[in-house]
């Protein structure tokens, strides 16, 4: 309750209008940097796309299909996991990470083939953290250079254990995550 009394909210402002004429989704805003913000946007009409939004300037950054509709920013990139099917064998089907740069507005994929899910990258945006399933569906936390995909740190989970939602702390030194254990 003490802290609760200790809250104050900030001044807000509008930087998404309200479209009346269709329905739109805005989702999973995180910020690209002190002014801008990237989010998640749908509608019932429009592929999925990855826009900023400033009081300055805003635009579409990627054409994205999120598997959980979840990004991450750091280092003026935004991350996301995206599932890909394998034409014949569902079974087989991936999930990689793809990453925009919001200033060259180029999109690249950093994995191939690999089973990743909820990225976090690191405020500098050198790293992505993020949970890989293995073909046995035992899961670990992943940290992957951000330019070339190359894990550079793994730690499997215990055969119980299940993580999920990776964060890099604001200092980068240290990455909290969720862990559910089953049973």
């Amino acid at each position: 309750q003490s802290q609760l009394a200790e809250i104050t909210l900030t001044k807000a402002d509008t930087v998404v209008p309200v479209e009346k004429d269709v329905w739109t989704s805005n989702r999973n805003p995180r910020y690209l940097d002190d002014e801008t913000i990237a989010l998640v946007r749908s509608t019932l009409y429009d592929p999925t796309v990855i826009v900023s939004l400033s009081k300055r300037k805003s635009g579409e950054l990627a054409e994205a299909y999120p598997s959980d509709k979840l990004i991450s920013s750091g280092g003026g990139c935004v991350a996301w996991a995206e599932e890909i099917p394998d034409v014949r064998w569902t079974m087989k089907s991936s999930s990689d990470i793809f990453i925009t740069d919001s200033k060259t507005g180029r999109t690249r994929r950093l994995t191939r083939g690999r089973r990743l899910y909820a990225p976090a990258m690191s405020r500098d945006g050198a790293l992505a953290a993020a949970v890989e399933f293995g073909e046995n569906n035992r899961c670990a936390l992943v940290i992957l250079d951000a330019n070339s995909g190359v894990p550079v740190w793994r730690a499997d989970a215990p055969a119980d254990e299940f993580y999920q939602t990776p964060s890099f702390t604001p200092d980068g030194k240290q990455i909290v995550f969720t862990s559910i254990v089953r049973g």
